[in-house]
């Protein structure tokens, strides 16, 4: 189930560019809308994060690369990040999938982690995601946890002003 909520965030975050018409009385003509030119590979995000966190148990966490990885070295990557920040990484499960709009493969990366949402101090681990995959050309990271106004400091990340 993670698998299907990573790649539909993910994809809907990595497509997501168009522009909506502003709202117009319907007595007068709608102006057409110019449509937003595609962006550029180089200008998708390479990188998106999603932790998932409920407050039982350990958080869900889904990331999706914007191409296809070699897997063992970003186990190792990603266990480093547990190493790092302190958490326990559990059930870290990485496979390829082709992207439904044009077909390029893309890595799929899910994890459970046990510290990456403080419900008592009320923080979130974005700090050690981010310097983690700081290398990435463009990333996001979004914490999807129910009570947010209970948490402190930012609740997610997005890399290059998108």
């Amino acid at each position: 189930m993670i698998w299907v909520l990573v790649l539909a965030v993910s994809l809907a975050i990595l497509s997501a560019s168009a522009a909506t018409a502003p709202s117009v009385p319907s007595d007068q003509p709608a102006e057409p809308v110019e449509e937003p030119e595609a962006l550029p590979p180089t200008d998708m995000l390479a990188l998106t994060i999603v932790v998932y966190s409920t407050g039982e148990g350990p958080s869900r966490v889904g990331m999706t690369f914007d191409r296809q990885l070699e897997h063992a070295e970003l186990e190792k990557r990603v266990q480093g990040l547990g190493e790092n920040a302190g958490w326990h990484i559990e059930e870290l499960r990485l496979r390829d999938e082709a992207d439904p709009e044009d077909g390029r493969m893309l890595t799929l990366v899910s994890f459970e982690c046990d510290k990456i949402v403080d419900w008592e101090k009320g923080f979130l681990g974005i700090k050690p995601l981010v310097k983690e995959f700081a290398s990435e050309a463009r990333f996001q990271v979004a914490f999807l946890v129910p009570g947010m106004e209970n948490f402190s400091g930012p609740s997610g990340y997005s890399e290059n002003g998108l």
